[in-house]
């Protein structure tokens, strides 16, 4: 009986502590390597239906691959299917932290993951008790783990899609005190002082501390772009070069933005520059050869003035 017993647990440990984890990491690949949303979805709730013991990274999976959409939530939302596996995607990957966290309640990583699934609920819903729930759990995780800057970026980022700006502001300036050498936080900040309409604040944080001093690619090219409007409103040019050339440095190869540059070197007389620039976006992205060749003609035939009301 004993030696039966033995056998029964060996069998069982071996079946949860070994294949069932081998078949949760082998879905959760294919969920990775997957192109279609759909799928990818699918393959990450089989991972979690196997319930092995070591979910919690299927769970982590789950949520950084949804985040992965938050600049893309309108598309998703005028889809109706796919707002539909959208939303049951966001309910498993919150249950799945809710089950960690109770097996573990005092991990600030998990604490911090949740939270930017809470984010991710509020851009999608539009329903405040998802940023009420962003705002608890990261201030837990801080709480847990008061010197992980990821948390308070989290909730800078709580704070701001709240329109909490000076609350945003202030938490991501204890991020600022807490590692001043790294340069990740000054960006965050800057963000926050975007958003505010902080414009000179924004600029120094998110190029002259951030990029400039180090920062790793954003996820999102988003908040340069967003920059680089406000200043073409107030007609700062250079600015504008400057942030263009910024996003440039993380995607060199833009050809929207190669285009966008092109025709700001035109507005400030460097025609030179503009007409390589443009080549330049023509070169990586042949679609745009007919504008390109337009542009080109107008500079070198003289007739700046209609180019430049052109472009404005």
């Amino acid at each position: 009986i004993f030696l039966a017993l033995a056998a029964v647990v060996v069998f069982y440990s071996a079946y949860n502590f070994n294949y069932k984890v081998f078949q949760a990491a082998k879905i959760s690949a294919l969920a990775y390597m997957s192109s279609d949303f759909g799928d990818a979805v699918n393959y990450y709730n089989q991972a979690l239906d196997l319930k092995a013991v070591a979910t919690e990274n299927v769970a982590i999976n789950y949520g950084d691959y949804l985040a992965s959409w938050s600049d893309k939530l309108d598309q998703v939302k005028a889809d109706k299917n796919a707002s539909e596996i959208f939303a049951q995607a966001l309910l498993r990957a919150h249950q799945a932290f809710d089950h960690e966290i109770k097996l573990k309640p005092a991990d600030a990583f998990l604490y911090m993951k949740l939270a930017k699934i809470n984010n991710l609920e509020y851009l999608f819903y539009d329903d405040k008790k998802y940023i009420d729930q962003a705002i608890a759990n990261s201030m837990i995780g801080i709480g847990l783990s008061p010197e992980r800057l990821q948390l308070f970026y989290i909730l800078g980022e709580s704070y701001v899609v709240a329109g909490e700006n000076e609350k945003a502001i202030n938490i991501l300036n204890q991020a600022v005190k807490l590692n001043p050498a790294f340069a990740a936080s000054y960006y965050y900040l800057g963000r926050a002082y975007l958003v505010d309409g902080q414009l000179d604040l924004a600029y120094e944080n998110i190029i002259i501390k951030g990029i400039n001093q180090g920062v790793k690619q954003p996820s999102s090219n988003l908040i340069l772009l967003s920059l680089a409007k406000e200043y073409v409103d107030k007609k700062n040019y250079q600015r504008v070069i400057e942030t263009y050339q910024a996003l440039l440095n993380f995607e060199p190869l833009n050809a929207d933005v190669m285009a966008a540059l092109a025709a700001v070197y035109a507005q400030i007389d460097d025609y030179d520059k503009a007409i390589a620039t443009a080549r330049q976006a023509a070169e990586v992205n042949p679609a745009l050869a007919g504008e390109t060749a337009i542009f080109i003609k107008l500079i070198q035939s003289g007739q700046i003035d209609k180019l430049k009301k052109s472009i404005e």
